[in-house]
């Protein structure tokens, strides 16, 4: 999840978005901002979360098998918080996730 994944399917956008033309990306309001016109995009909190969070690889580190539920908590923290792991890591059934490797 390094790269922000955006489905535009405004044909407008694509004929404006050419070699040289600056486009911006709102994110916390969802918009596209190409040589004058905006165009709305759709990004659920989740993916949102992941992005901030430095992708789904950063995050593993952080929460262990709770980045999920990290990633659509109103406060991600406290899952950490809530999970009794050591250091306020979250334990896995293998231990503890600063000793877990990530692994597809």
């Amino acid at each position: 999840m390094a790269l922000l994944g955006i489905v535009l399917k405004d044909e407008k956008f694509y004929e404006l978005a050419q070699e040289g033309v600056e486009v911006s990306i709102d994110l916390p309001n969802r918009k596209i901002h190409c040589a004058g016109y905006t165009f709305p995009f759709n990004l659920s909190t989740m993916e949102e979360r992941l992005i901030l969070g430095g992708g789904v690889t950063e995050m593993y580190k952080k929460y262990g098998n709770l980045l999920f539920r990290a990633a659509i908590a109103a406060d991600p923290e406290a899952v950490l918080k809530n999970a009794g792991g050591s250091c306020g890591k979250p334990k896995t059934a293998c231990g503890d996730a600063d000793t877990q490797q990530l692994a597809w």
